[in-house]
């Protein structure tokens, strides 16, 4: 019997992927994200899309972890409000 992952479950998986099966800084990032789709989207295309500021091993993950969640939290203030023309 196959059981389908839930939603709470990929996005912690996926986390897992992301920092390269580091469990400390994917804990950090469960811990902040807190299974938020939204913010494990953000959190996502931030961590891959980060202009070169983070260097290959110069900033250790767990940093890396809360300035891309610093980020994600601008990034929904920005964009994710009502004040936001549509």
């Amino acid at each position: 019997m196959t059981t389908e992952l839930t939603a709470k479950e990929k996005i912690r998986l996926g986390l897992l992927k992301l920092t390269g099966n580091n469990t400390a800084a994917t804990a950090k990032a469960i811990k902040l994200i807190n299974d938020d789709q939204l913010e494990y989207e953000l959190f996502v295309q931030l961590w891959g899309n980060n202009n070169g500021n983070f260097d290959n091993g110069s900033v250790d993950l767990l940093t890396k972890v809360d300035t891309i969640y610093q980020r994600v939290q601008e990034t929904k203030k920005t964009l994710f409000n009502d004040e936001v023309v549509e």
